[in-house]
This record gives C-alpha cells, sequence and structure tokens, in this order.
C-alpha cells in the first residue's frame, strides 16, 4: 500500500487539482517510512515550490511530519477538512500506524 500512495503525482490541470493539499502529509509520511525523514522534507518543499498556493499548508505539514504541531501556525478556521482529520489521527496515536 506505501508504494500505492507512493506512486500518486499531485498535478494541477487547468486549474483544478487532484488533490488535497494536507494530504501531502500522508504522502511524506510513507516517504519518512521507506526513504527517511530528509527526504520527506525535501518532497514537501519541492511540493512547496510547485504549488506556492498551497505554501501554507504544506508547511504545517512540515510541522506535523516534525511533530511541531503547535507551531504550524495554521488557525483552526483556515485548516481544511484534511488538516482536522490527520490531526485527529495523530492525538488519538492512529497517525504512525
Amino acid at each position: 500500500m506505501l508504494q500505492h500512495i507512493q506512486q500518486f503525482t499531485p498535478a494541477i490541470d487547468n486549474t483544478v487539482r487532484n488533490f488535497i493539499p494536507s494530504n501531502a502529509l500522508v504522502s511524506a509520511k510513507v516517504i519518512e517510512k521507506t526513504l527517511g525523514r530528509e527526504k520527506a522534507l525535501q518532497w514537501l518543499n519541492e511540493q512547496e515550490s510547485r504549488f506556492p498556493e498551497t505554501a501554507k499548508t504544506l508547511q504545517w505539514c512540515k510541522a506535523m511530519l516534525e511533530n511541531r504541531a503547535s507551531s504550524a501556525g495554521t488557525s483552526p478556521g483556515a485548516k481544511d477538512a484534511g488538516m482536522r482529520i490527520l490531526e485527529a489521527l495523530a492525538r488519538l496515536g492512529l497517525a504512525e500506524k
């Protein structure tokens, strides 16, 4: 299953995204498990360069990956549904399984 997640390629075609930005955390976790944290952070930085309009969400993903959720700086009202779900999973300890 990790390989299937890792094969996904985010893209924007005619202003329509094929991804939810907060799902980058899921991809980063897969990369961390398979290639290490540095590669995961490098991938998030590349995504931020490719999709600057999602920079705040990708910074949140980096903070979550590094277990710095409190320093993510995203107000509750600015979080998409994916962010709220991933935070809840992390609080329950399910994000590491």
